[in-house]
């Protein structure tokens, strides 16, 4: 189903809203900029195609369909935040290629033991001492290959639990007194339904970051142009995705964020 979804419908309804809708007369980017957000939305949902290879369709899309040029869609993938995360990774894969990954993890264990409060400790040890030589994103890149050699061993016990699900009970029942309280209406997204899995969005780009505000949304300290105090911590201040699980992003993006705040 999840299959049939992404790989068929998706790509017709972008396809319908590419050739039959004009949502903005005198303006055909504009709908042509709604058909591959449908498009990229729809597969990103669905993962009917990898995840990095749908985060690369603006590069093709844009320039062929009249959008954006090549040159300054190509250019957004090339912000320096990216870079910051793509040496954080490559210091993970590094590890993991020669098994350091595993070595640190089990001199954690054998040191501190096995009890999860000392694990606890040794992770947060390790993470403490990374981060005063390199920055905080690739100290937690480098924690992940660790983290995952030390579950490792349980994951046969995990696999033989039940799956976690979108519906959550307690969830449910707290939603619906808020939705009372505020006087307002519980809802799902589609694919929470359909694949009873969590889903969450982020739209890439929406409050980019820059020098000034005709550049972007906010500064380089993630604060938004004008309003002191407010901040954007999100997958909305970059501008590509890195083609990894968006949370390990968002995790890197509020570290370095609360880093600038005193």
């Amino acid at each position: 189903m999840k299959k049939f979804i992404g790989q068929l419908l998706v790509p017709a309804a972008a396809l319908a809203t590419l050739l039959m809708a004009d949502l903005a007369p005198g303006h055909p980017e504009v709908t042509r900029m709604a058909a591959v957000a449908i498009l990229m939305a729809g597969w990103w949902i669905t993962e009917a195609i990898p995840i990095p290879i749908t985060s690369l369709l603006p590069i093709a899309l844009f320039p062929l369909l009249g959008i954006l040029d090549g040159r300054t869609t190509a250019a957004t993938y090339f912000n320096h935040l990216i870079f910051l995360f793509i040496g954080g990774f490559l210091f993970a894969i590094a590890m993991q290629r020669w098994d350091l990954h595993r070595r640190i993890a089990l001199r954690i264990l054998r040191f501190l033991g096995t009890r999860p409060t000392r694990v606890l400790l040794g992770f947060m040890c390790s993470t403490w001492f990374l981060s005063m030589w390199i920055s905080n994103t690739a100290a937690t890149m480098m924690m992940v290959p660790m983290a995952m050699a030390i579950i490792g061993p349980f994951r046969e016990h995990l696999d033989k639990q039940e799956a976690p699900r979108g519906h959550i009970p307690l969830a449910d029942d707290l939603s619906a007194r808020m939705a009372k309280k505020v006087d307002g209406t519980v809802g799902a997204l589609f694919s929470q339904t359909l694949f009873a899995t969590p889903t969450t969005a982020h739209i890439l780009g929406g409050c980019a970051m820059a020098e000034n505000t005709e550049g972007g949304v906010i500064d380089l300290d993630h604060q938004v142009f004008g309003r002191p105090g407010l901040y954007v911590i999100d997958g909305s201040s970059i501008s590509a995705n890195l083609g990894v699980n968006p949370s390990l992003t968002i995790t890197a993006m509020a570290e370095r964020a609360m880093s600038h705040i005193d």
